[in-house]
């Protein structure tokens, strides 16, 4: 599994994140490295009372890459359960190496950006 990755968005009434978190959570909680990169249609996570919530909250294990909330796999059931996510248009992407790109909206689809890399001269 060392260089897999998952993406889970929503995909219909009964196939969305929520319904992936609740009915199979060991799928999401194998990969170390989670970005959320669309609660609720809302895209911007660094603007969201809840993903402030949530990184003032676990600051060890939670931060902003961009606009996208980084957080561990094995953390997605208990942050969906007790901060109500996933509930409407989500988008989720799994690593199983912690990414070292920026995911970013772009014309509505999800596009990698190299993240600081450019701005450091890399």
């Amino acid at each position: 599994m060392e260089d897999q990755e998952l993406w889970v968005g929503w995909l219909g009434l009964r196939a969305s994140i929520g319904v992936v978190v609740e009915d199979k959570p060991s799928l999401i909680a194998q990969f170390p490295y989670c970005v959320i990169t669309c609660i609720d249609s809302s895209r911007d996570m660094q603007k969201l009372r809840t993903t402030q919530r949530i990184v003032q909250d676990f600051s060890k294990e939670c931060l902003f890459p961009g606009q996208g909330l980084q957080v561990p796999g094995t953390a997605v059931p208990a942050l969906a359960r007790d901060y109500n996510l996933f509930n409407g248009f989500d988008n989720i992407w799994c690593f199983c190496k912690e990414p070292s790109e920026e995911l970013e909206t772009v014309w509505g689809e999800e596009k990698f950006l190299r993240r600081d890399w450019e701005k450091s001269g890399g």
